[in-house]
């Protein structure tokens, strides 16, 4: 017969292992909102069309949880350099200040593929993204504008994230 009382030899005490960081439970960090400003633009003169782009583009960013810092309305054609709400933004996201700039669609900053090549890099420069409301802007960088391939080799050659938000 088998003795299951057996003793075993006692086992040497074990040293205390740290926990390894993949085990812990660690809360995680607070997700703070981002800053956004928002801007409209329209060659029409009349006054509900601005005012409509507007508060859609405002209602977007606001439903998104963004917090609005800026905003800016311009009666300009779309193929004018001379923007200056658009500019005051600009410096905005350049301070820092915010790090979204909401938009109806991409037609609202400018009109010429070059330019907008020319802010979307400016805006990967300052770490900050182009959200648009009324379109997908993936469509338009690649169908409308075709600047979206130069844009995604731009971002893998300088190490950065893409300067748009789907």
């Amino acid at each position: 017969m088998f003795n299951l009382f057996c003793t075993l030899p006692a086992l040497p005490a074990a040293k205390p292992q740290p926990i390894p960081l993949r085990c812990m439970k660690v809360p995680p960090l607070p997700v703070t909102p981002n800053r956004a400003v928002v801007y409209a633009r329209t060659a029409d003169r009349h006054v509900g069309v601005l005012e409509n782009q507007y508060n859609s583009v405002l209602a977007a960013a606001r439903e998104d949880g963004c917090i609005v810092v800026d905003a800016a309305i311009e009666h300009r054609p779309g193929s004018s350099l001379r923007k200056p709400g658009l500019l005051r933004l600009l410096k905005v996201i350049r301070k820092d200040e915010a790090n979204v700039l909401y938009v109806q669609d991409l037609s609202r900053l400018h009109s010429s593929p070059f330019w907008l090549y020319l802010l979307f890099c400016w805006m990967q420069d300052h770490n900050a993204k182009i959200i648009t409301t009324a379109c997908d802007i993936r469509y338009s960088l690649h169908y409308d504008l075709h600047i979206e391939q130069k844009l995604l080799e731009r971002a893998a050659r300088k190490g950065r994230d893409v300067p748009w938000i789907v």
